[in-house]
């Protein structure tokens, strides 16, 4: 190969310290997941379009690569010639010239980038999760993509990605505003989180939400569970209902995002998605999150909420994480198009009796709960309705618990709850 060996110029002494490989790593290994991707790609086993991938790469490339007549050898020596000359972008932008819409190409996008670039994550990491992600289906993440689209709505951050490895590569490639660098990090373990708990398809094991979760705790950790705006869901050390009591309390969270772009069809013509969270306060803290996110598979129509969104439901209020005896209160959260949504009336099991009799029912927009910008006002003005009050009185001003209260219910957003006897439902 001769002087052309190696072209200078690719890569910082920043970059190389920050992404070093651990010491554990064969200096080979990313070669071999590069491999492994291209191998994917049933395009690449014909030995003529190996060939014209190196000329439209460069054409030195393709005199410098041993020709081998297995698929495998023959690609292993492209991406070994290919990083060793610098001209591994050119070989990706070759490949995404052939197969714009294979899924492989994408990730080998991602790969390339992650090796060449420093970006949101540390190669070595960046490699892990690729290399997980070789064996899912080109439609996996798709839940992930569109919740966090669903996330990032409020914020004015869109993401202009339909696929998982598109979306990644977007997240961990963005650019870094002076004013806030450590965003393109934050994002990217917001969407890895999104991903752990997204259901892995049959027969693919649990290593992907073992290692994204991994990963969060390495680059995003925080001192409690947090929201998707990074402030905690939970504040304090009162109990979430107001009260001071060390009574255990189990938290059933369920949120309803709608899927796409904001819409004017009725409701019942909507897409959502439905995701629950548990957790469980005892006093003395926040509440902590046990086990991990439910999820109602795939999406559902408006028309189609009461039926599958109740089943749902009951299957929360019966899941192995709910302490059992133990108070209760479940919050919906919601978009504008199902604030008006009688949830209250949802039975919270099989024989049917509605939640709002045995629990109290918190209904909350998921809009202002993005909304970081409107949170310090609302503090603000809890703080003064709570400020002469005795625990827990707040809440029984802005909620109500029997008929006795009936002249002091909200009208306008705040809906009327025709039976007489819920313990509690608040709009917040």
């Amino acid at each position: 190969m001769g002087r052309w060996r190696r072209l200078p110029g690719r890569r910082t002494r920043e970059h190389n310290a920050h992404h070093r490989a651990p010491r554990s790593r064969p200096p080979w290994h990313a070669e071999r997941v590069l491999t492994k991707i291209l191998l994917g790609i049933d395009w690449l086993h014909q030995s003529e379009h190996r060939a014209d991938l190196l000329t439209a790469a460069d054409p030195r490339l393709r005199d410098v690569t041993p020709e081998r007549s297995r698929a495998r050898d023959h690609l292993r020596a492209m991406v070994r010639v290919a990083r060793h000359t610098g001209r591994l972008p050119s070989l990706r932008d070759a490949l995404l010239s052939f197969q714009p819409d294979e899924h492989a190409a994408v990730l080998f996008d991602l790969a390339v980038t992650a090796l060449t670039m420093p970006g949101a994550l540390p190669t070595a990491d960046m490699f892990d999760l690729i290399d997980e992600l070789r064996e899912f289906p080109p439609e996996f993440g798709a839940m992930t993509v569109s919740a966090y689209k669903s996330e990032r709505r409020a914020y004015d951050r869109p993401l202009d990605a339909a696929s998982l490895s598109r979306a990644l590569l977007q997240l961990y490639d963005a650019r870094v505003d002076p004013a806030d660098p450590a965003a393109p990090r934050r994002n990217l373990m917001l969407f890895l989180r999104l991903l752990a708990e997204e259901p892995v398809p049959p027969g693919l094991g649990d290593a992907l939400p073992r290692l994204t979760g991994r990963l969060v705790d390495r680059h995003g950790g925080t001192s409690g569970r947090t929201d998707p705006a990074g402030a905690h869901v939970y504040g304090g050390t009162s109990a979430p209902d107001g009260t001071a009591s060390t009574e255990p309390m189990v938290i059933i969270q369920i949120r309803v995002d709608e899927a796409g772009a904001p819409s004017d069809l009725p409701y019942t013509r909507q897409l959502y998605s439905l995701r629950g969270l548990i957790y469980e306060y005892v006093g003395g803290g926040e509440p902590v999150l046990k086990g991990p996110a439910k999820h109602l598979p795939g999406l559902i129509t408006g028309a189609e909420l009461e039926h599958r969104g109740r089943d749902f439901l009951i299957a929360l209020h019966g899941a192995d994480e709910v302490r059992r005896g133990a108070r209760r209160r479940v919050e919906f959260l919601l978009p504008d198009s199902l604030l008006g949504h009688p949830f209250e009336l949802w039975p919270s099991g099989p024989a049917e009796v509605p939640v709002g009799r045995g629990c109290q029912v918190v209904v909350r927009s998921v809009i202002r709960y993005r909304d970081r910008s409107v949170h310090e006002a609302w503090i603000d003005r809890w703080n003064r309705l709570d400020q002469d009050c005795s625990p827990g009185d707040a809440i029984e001003r802005i909620g109500w618990l029997n008929p006795d209260n009936s002249a002091a219910r909200p009208r306008g957003e705040n809906r009327i709850l025709s039976p007489p006897s819920w313990r509690s439902s608040t709009v917040i």
